[in-house]
């Protein structure tokens, strides 16, 4: 017996039909397919150590803690691939023992926060080196954002400081040197970059060994909003 053109029809029109909706399912699914998942580390220490692996984007330091400068070499290594990137940091004096700043944003768009408990408890400072009282050139910032910390700088990162103190950074304040601009405690700012500074506490920070008047000890800002 042939076979019913109603029966063939019915399965041409189930195959189409079929096609179809798996066509706008994949289509929604991609509508809906999340960004970036953001990407968080938890400060579990107040050690001033770097990370294990120098390339790492996990926050494990050399005591296999998670400090506050190793997070932020881990949210540096991402260079954005796991979305935006929080650090939480809680309440305890953060003190920069090994005598570097802070580097934040050390590569083209990137959008990171570091987010402390309260300005009153969570304390970021800056250790000098013994040479900055006799050699200011030696003196080191708190924070660099958008830069290396080697003078490249870099553009359209997010920054946002909120909750901390920043205190105890010197800069030389030499005419050669872009003091006005750098700022003590954070150094921020370039090309479309964008610095929040959100229920923070700027103190203690100082241009030192000027031979001009020079503003910004807390804060500077070369081009950031």
């Amino acid at each position: 017996m042939p076979s019913s053109p109603w029966r063939s029809l019915t399965t041409r029109g189930g195959l189409i039909i079929g096609v179809i909706m798996a066509m706008i399912a994949a289509v929604a699914g991609l509508a809906m397919a999340p960004a970036s998942a953001a990407t968080a580390f938890n400060v579990n220490s107040t050690n001033d150590f770097p990370l294990a692996n120098p390339n790492g984007t996990t926050c494990l330091d050399v005591l296999s803690t998670c400090s506050l400068r190793a997070a932020t070499e881990a949210a540096n290594n991402l260079n954005n691939t796991g979305g935006p990137v929080t650090i939480n940091v809680p309440a305890g004096t953060y003190n920069l023992s090994s005598e570097t700043a802070l580097v934040v944003a050390n590569r083209d768009n990137e959008t990171i926060s570091i987010v402390g408990a309260l300005a009153s408890t969570t304390i970021v400072n800056a250790i000098q080196p013994s040479t900055c009282a006799t050699n200011t050139a030696t003196c080191v910032q708190v924070f660099q954002l958008d830069t290396d910390g080697a003078n490249t700088f870099f553009n359209n990162d997010v920054v946002t400081l909120s909750g901390l103190t920043v205190s105890g950074g010197k800069i030389s304040g030499a005419s050669s040197n872009l003091a006005a601009l750098q700022g003590a405690g954070i150094e921020s700012g370039n090309t479309g970059s964008v610095t929040t500074l959100a229920n923070d506490v700027i103190t203690n920070n100082q241009i030192v060994g000027a031979d001009r008047a020079v503003p910004g000890a807390g804060v500077g800002d070369f081009a950031a909003t």
